[in-house]
């Protein structure tokens, strides 16, 4: 009786929205998660939008704590989807070591590549996913992806 249950095709549709409702719960917003792919100065940036008078002071004390070990009133005061969507969108110089697909290694230096918003809302973790990913998504796929990304050697914002 109960593989039949689970063969019906409205306990099928709900399983699979049930589904994709706790995988965006459990990837769409995780701000610790966003918090450790910040940059430092990134961390400063969202700790001085937090209050005008006491932004400074913020930034100096909490840019080294763990999302979680940060005053919940402070934290409150920080949208980090925002700040983090607004610090990767823009124009890269970047420099990296690639394999093509015959196995060989090779050297890019001084490419330009954008990032989007749309490249951000393609990207699986969202707003979580990082700077490197998201440049090495955008190489990958202007190049066919005919080539592995496997390490960057710098990245500059332009």
């Amino acid at each position: 009786m109960m593989k039949n249950f689970e063969q019906h095709p409205l306990y099928r549709k709900i399983l699979k929205e049930e589904t994709q409702r706790a995988q965006r719960l459990m990837f769409e917003y995780n701000e610790e998660r966003i918090w450790n792919l910040m940059t430092d100065t990134e961390k400063e940036d969202a700790l001085l939008s937090a209050d005008d008078d006491m932004g400074p002071d913020f930034a100096d004390e909490y840019v080294d704590e763990d999302w979680l070990d940060i005053p919940d009133v402070i934290k409150n005061r920080i949208d980090l989807v925002t700040l983090s969507r607004r610090s990767k969108i823009g124009k890269y110089k970047v420099s990296y070591v690639y394999r093509d697909n015959m196995g060989e290694k090779h050297n890019a230096f001084n490419e330009e590549y954008e990032i989007t918003q749309d490249d951000i809302n393609k990207s699986f973790d969202k707003d979580a996913t990082s700077l490197e990913n998201l440049l090495r998504a955008a190489i990958e796929k202007d190049m066919g992806d005919s080539i592995n990304v496997m390490k960057f050697d710098s990245i500059t914002k332009l």
